[in-house]
């Protein structure tokens, strides 16, 4: 059973989906798992043993839907729900589960603070689409999967953190979906392990603002 997870970005949302591939590849006897990304998530994916084959969007979407005609899928799961992955299902021509978006909930929530989201993680809502192929939750949360390429030294963290931290990430696409400044610092001093703040250039700042309590 050959099968075409789909999930372009970004970086949160992929690993969510590693419930639903660890478990597909586990129960799915025979099951050759498929990833197609964006080429800027490659580093989030490309040590997850769970998939067997990556796939990448290029620029001229018919050119990667000709390339994945080729493989012959059993089944597309598609995780990210929109007008490109659309195209992907119809051209491919083969049986899709998609992931429930809940476009509208979001909306409401993030603009008018009606909150109508179901009480259910979106790791396990990814998981829901394979229900008809029988597969279920493994109860063993996420993955994420360090290159054995990528090594730092043993210097790399403060004598503090060498016995454990607790990393937390403070970037987001969104300022929707990032904590404020004050609620980060209060986090930070409920937390019982040393921290190690986690974001892009973008995020120097508030980093240091955070760091600054």
């Amino acid at each position: 059973m050959r099968l075409l997870f789909i999930r372009f970005s970004s970086i949160g949302d992929i690993v969510f989906t590693t419930l639903a591939i660890r478990a597909a590849k586990q129960q799915l006897p025979g099951a050759e798992i498929h990833f197609l990304t964006k080429p800027s998530m490659k580093a989030v994916t490309e040590a997850n043993p769970y998939i067997d084959q990556f796939h990448y969007l290029g620029k001229d979407l018919s050119q990667t839907i000709n390339e994945l005609k080729a493989l012959n899928f059993d089944y597309v799961i598609d995780l990210h729900k929109n007008f490109r992955t659309f195209k992907i299902k119809r051209a491919l021509g083969v049986p899709a589960f998609t992931y429930k978006k809940l476009s509208w909930q979001k909306f409401l929530l993030t603009n008018l603070h009606w909150n109508f989201m179901p009480k259910r993680h979106i790791a396990e809502r990814s998981l829901d689409a394979l229900a008809p192929l029988g597969v279920v939750n493994d109860g063993k949360g996420l993955d994420y999967f360090v290159p054995s390429t990528v090594q730092l030294s043993q210097n790399a963290l403060p004598a503090t953190h060498q016995n454990g931290f607790i990393a937390l990430v403070i970037g987001a696409s969104f300022a929707t979906k990032k904590l404020p400044i004050h609620q980060l610092q209060e986090l930070c001093k409920l937390l019982k392990y040393p921290v190690v703040l986690v974001g892009g250039k973008e995020d120097a700042l508030e980093g240091e603002q955070v760091a600054y309590i």
